[in-house]
C-alpha cells in the first residue's frame, strides 16, 4: 500500500513520471517501515500511520533527487539518475514537489506538534547539506563535524520516522526515547553506508562515490587524522575530478589504515545507545520488528568487522 501511495500521480506529468521512476527503483524503505511499526505499537490508526510513513519516504526521496544534482550523479540504485534522464531542472523541481507532498501529508493529520517536528527535520536536512558543502570546500576533517552532518542528513529523518507516531499520539516520553533510538540508528546506518561505499559492497551502486564526489565520509576523516600524507592527498583530490583508478587507490589506503575499525567502534557506540533507548521504552509485542531492524544493522556491522 505504501509503494502505491508513493507512486501516485498527483501533479504535473513530467514530475509524476520522474518521481514514480525514483520509487520504482526500490530501496529498503527502512524509514517508512520504522514509522509503520511504531505506529502499530502506539495504537495510531493505520491510515494515519500510512500517511506519516508516506511523508517520511517522500522527504527521503526529495533529498535523493536534490543530492544527485548536487553530486552530479549519473546513477541512482543501478538506474540512470533522474537528472540525467530528465534534466537537473526537473530533478530539483521533482525534489521540491516531493517535499510539498510530504508537508501536505503531515499537515493532513492535523497535529501541530507533528508538523513542527517535520519542519525542524527538514531544517536539519538543509543545514547539514550546507555544512557538508562547506566542509568539502574547507577540507574540514573533524569527527565532530562529520557527526553533525550525518546527524542532520541521515539521523534526523530516522528520528522523525521513529518518534513521529508517538508525537501524533501525544506521548512525549515515548517520543523522546524514540527520537534517541532513531538518532542512534541513523548514525550507525550512515557509518555502515560509508564503509559499504568505500568497499564497493552496496548492491546496485558503484563504489568510492564519496571520494569521487568530494564527500568527506567518516573513514576518510579518520584516516586523514592519522596520516598526514593521506590527509594531503585527500585534500588535493577535492579540487579535481578523480578517475576510478585514482579513487580506488585512495580507498585502498584508507581501508589499510585503522579508520575502518574506528568507524565500526563509533557506529557500535551509537547503536548501543539506540538499543538502550528501545529497552527503556518496553514497547509491546507489536514493536518486535523494530528490535529486528536494530539487530539487522548490528549484525551487518559485526560482519564488516569480521566478527
Amino acid at each position: 500500500v505504501l509503494e502505491k501511495r508513493l507512486r501516485a500521480e498527483r501533479g504535473p506529468a513530467p514530475l509524476d513520471g520522474l518521481c514514480a521512476d525514483l520509487f520504482a527503483a526500490g530501496g529498503k524503505r527502512l524509514r517508512g517501515l520504522t514509522t509503520l511499526i511504531v505506529g502499530a505499537a502506539a495504537g495510531v490508526p493505520h491510515e494515519a500511520a500510512l500517511a506519516l510513513a508516506e511523508a517520511v519516504e517522500l522527504t527521503h526521496g526529495a533529498t535523493l533527487l536534490h543530492d544527485d544534482v548536487i553530486d552530479e550523479a549519473d546513477t541512482r540504485r543501478g538506474r540512470m539518475a533522474a537528472r540525467r534522464r530528465w534534466s537537473n531542472t526537473l530533478s530539483v523541481l521533482g525534489g521540491d514537489y516531493l517535499l510539498l507532498r510530504a508537508i501536505d501529508a503531515v499537515g493532513s493529520l492535523g497535529v501541530p506538534a507533528l508538523a513542527t517536528f517535520h519542519r525542524r527535520t527538514i531544517d536539519r536536512l538543509l543545514g547539514a547539506e550546507v555544512a557538508q558543502h562547506l566542509a568539502t570546500r574547507s577540507a574540514e576533517i573533524s569527527t565532530d563535524g562529520y557527526l553533525a552532518i550525518a546527524g542532520g542528513k541521515t539521523a534526523a529523518l530516522f528520528a522523525f520516522a521513529a518518534a513521529g507516531p508517538a508525537v501524533y499520539a501525544g506521548d512525549e516520553a515515548a517520543a523522546a526515547s524514540l527520537t534517541r533510538f532513531g538518532e542512534g540508528l541513523g548514525l550507525a546506518f550512515q557509518i555502515a553506508d560509508d564503509l559499504r561505499d568505500l568497499t564497493g559492497t552496496e548492491p546496485g551502486k558503484p563504489g568510492c562515490l564519496d571520494l569521487t564526489d568530494g564527500v568527506l565520509s567518516l573513514p576518510l576523516r579518520l584516516a586523514a587524522q592519522a596520516d598526514r600524507g593521506l590527509a594531503h592527498d585527500l585534500r588535493a583530490s577535492l579540487g579535481r575530478t578523480l578517475t576510478p583508478a585514482d579513487a580506488q587507490a585512495l580507498a585502498r589506503r584508507v581501508l589499510a589504515s585503522d579508520a575502518p575499525a574506528g568507524c565500526l567502534a563509533i557506529a557500535a557506540a551509537h547503536l548501543l545507545d539506540s538499543g538502550e533507548a528501545l529497552r527503556v521504552l518496553e514497547l509491546p509485542a507489536a514493536a518486535t520488528p523494530l528490535g529486528s531492524v536494530h539487530a539487522w544493522l548490528s549484525a551487518e556491522l559485526q560482519g564488516m568487522s569480521g566478527a
